[in-house]
């Protein structure tokens, strides 16, 4: 209980971004979602950062603390332990053009959710499906690999809401992060 009266006072919720970076485009989607600007060639992530963005989520306004974890974070059991126990949701995201991003979310991302989150996050998960170029894509036609319609139905059969994004165009980037927010506002209430 004193984890949700803390929550309800601090209106501020952590989400951690789950996947692959060069496979998702995890750092891209974060990018155009925080500043408004898409960048095919991020940064790369040297340790743990986050991001802040404050959002309006059924009238009320709400600050995300946004962690992006990728595969090079995923060994340090004592960042993992950080992110992981602390999170309030999770968002999932994998590339339309990488089956192994995709993969990687049902054999690891979710095996590592189960084992090191706490309850309330468990319930707060949010399946993004990137269509946006990586750098290994980029001035290439992209070859999507990773059939939505199969990830949607897996996510149907979650109870996972599901988005399409793409951040070079501006599509729907900001939604995921809304519908987590007011999952974990719902689970609060």
């Amino acid at each position: 209980m004193e984890k949700n009266k803390k929550l309800e006072q601090d209106c501020i919720y952590r989400i951690v971004i789950l996947g692959y970076d060069y496979e998702c485009g995890i750092k891209s989607l974060l990018k155009k979602f925080t500043c408004g600007v898409f960048s095919p060639f991020p940064e790369t992530q040297i340790g743990v950062e986050f991001d802040i963005k404050v959002i309006k989520v059924d009238n009320e306004e709400i600050k995300l603390q946004i962690w992006p974890h990728n595969r090079y974070l995923k060994e340090a059991s004592s960042q993992r332990n950080f992110l992981y126990k602390g999170a309030h949701g999770f968002l999932l995201v994998y590339g339309l053009h990488s089956q192994k991003s995709f993969d990687d979310l049902l054999n690891d991302w979710m095996v590592q959710i189960d084992t090191f989150s706490n309850e309330f996050s468990k319930k707060n998960l949010v399946l993004v499906c990137n269509n946006s170029e990586t750098p290994e894509t980029y001035n290439t036609k992209p070859n999507y690999t990773v059939d939505s319609n199969i990830t949607k139905q897996w996510a149907d059969s979650k109870n996972i809401p599901f988005f399409e994004v793409n951040p070079r165009e501006n599509h729907n980037v900001d939604e995921p992060f809304i519908q987590l927010a007011r999952l974990i506002k719902n689970f609060n209430d």
